[in-house]
This record gives C-alpha cells, structure tokens and sequence, in this order.
C-alpha cells in the first residue's frame, strides 16, 4: 500500500477511503488484537484496547476506583451508574488548607498560581 497510488496522497486516501478501509479491515482480521498492540509497540506507535461496556462496568479496577454509583431505581431494582468524577466530602471535614466546610480558604491557591505564572 506504501506505492499504491490510489493512497499516496490524503486526497486520493479520502476519494478512496471506502477501499482502504476494507483493505485495512482484511489486514487488521489477520491478527489478533494482542498481537497488533505488540506490533504497534514494536514500531513505537501508541495504541491501546478499547473496553466493551460490559468490560468496563466489570473491571475490578474502575470499581475499587469509585467509577460506578448504585441507585434504588423504582422499576428496576438495584442499578449501577457511572459516577460523578466530582467526589465531595459528606462527613464536613476539612482537608489541609481548606477553609470552612472543606472549601479552600479565600486566597489559597491564588498565591501558587500567580509564582506559577511568573
């Protein structure tokens, strides 16, 4: 493909894309996925799995994390929801630095940030 001429360009890669991608499809179903990850790092490409739902929602590791939320839903009993990135403290305390009701005090970051930038 590196000396096709139908791809040597972006926009014959674009007016053909429909034909490269079945030829990338036929490359890429040759191998498993693993094995294309280590041929990816191989060359120095980053590249990664990409999770099915269901291997997210059972991945022991974004459970310990915090990830999912159980909800009493009305109809449907016991359910998991994705989380709030945004974790709050329910107990009142106060972290380190932090003002009343766990909220930074007035001025805290503002002093970092402005020897940050100079």
């Amino acid at each position: 493909m590196q000396n096709d001429s139908r791809f040597d360009s972006d926009d014959k890669r674009e007016r053909n894309n429909e034909l490269l991608i079945s030829i990338l499809n036929e490359v890429f179903a040759g191998k498993s996925l693993r094995e294309w990850i280590g041929i990816l790092d191989g060359h120095g490409l980053v590249s990664s799995m990409a999770q099915t739902i269901s291997e997210i929602t059972n991945d022991p590791q974004a459970a310990e994390n915090g990830f999912f939320a159980k909800l009493d839903h009305p109809n449907a009993g016991e359910i998991r929801l994705v989380a709030s990135p945004v974790k709050f403290q329910r107990d009142g305390s106060e972290r380190e630095g932090a003002g009343p009701g766990g909220r930074p005090a007035h001025g805290r970051d503002s002093v970092g940030g402005r020897l940050h930038l100079g």
